[in-house]
């Protein structure tokens, strides 16, 4: 508590103090008279007044404080819910729409795929190429177990010219007439040139 608080609680109690004017010899209460703070003349009516608003004021900061501490241990709670969400559920949850996405995805894919689940050519290996073939599938290429095979995947040929063409391929698969050369690019986009086969 702050002396100038003490004091005005002090001079408030003396109400039953009584004394003598050395002027004119009447009897008063001490509650009568005024004090000076800061030259200012304040009665304990005054008083009385301005110490009950401090104590409102006091019990409202008391009450906040109260409400704060309320808060931040709310904020704990919210902050552990989150903590065994992310350590806990998050996971089963994201496991399940992985599983289940891709059991749907393959379901679909079933459906509108007529050509590549019957070879058991996962569409993921499929790569779109539109000439001279439509498509290449590199069998095991999403597996992660490395490329089994490559197989190039077109429609029957419609003409003459069409046909040359699938003839021309497949004979140069027969005969071992290519070449190819491993490229890859790595994650700052640098292209390294790794083998020339035969």
């Amino acid at each position: 508590m702050d002396w100038t608080r003490f004091v005005l609680l002090f001079y408030k109690e003396q109400r039953f103090i009584f004394g003598i004017c050395p002027c004119c010899r009447k009897i008063f209460q001490l509650t009568d008279c005024a004090i000076y703070f800061g030259g200012k003349r304040v009665r304990i009516n005054e008083l009385d007044a301005a110490i009950e608003r401090g104590q409102d004021i006091h019990r409202e900061e008391d009450k906040l404080q109260s409400l704060e501490e309320d808060r931040y241990g709310l904020q704990d709670d919210i902050d552990v819910l989150k903590s065994e969400y992310e350590d806990q559920v998050k996971p089963i949850i994201e496991r399940k729409y992985k599983v289940e996405g891709r059991r749907q995805a393959l379901a679909r894919i079933k459906k509108v795929d007529k050509i590549f689940t019957r070879k058991k050519i996962d569409p993921r290996d499929i790569r779109l190429i539109f000439d001279p073939v439509e498509f290449v599938a590199f069998k095991g290429l999403t597996d992660g177990e490395g490329i089994a095979s490559i197989a190039f995947v077109a429609k029957a040929p419609r003409n003459k010219s069409q046909e040359r063409i699938m003839n021309s391929i497949e004979t140069t698969i027969k005969n071992g007439d290519y070449d190819f050369t491993l490229i890859r690019i790595n994650d700052n986009g640098a292209v390294d040139y790794l083998s020339d086969n035969k």
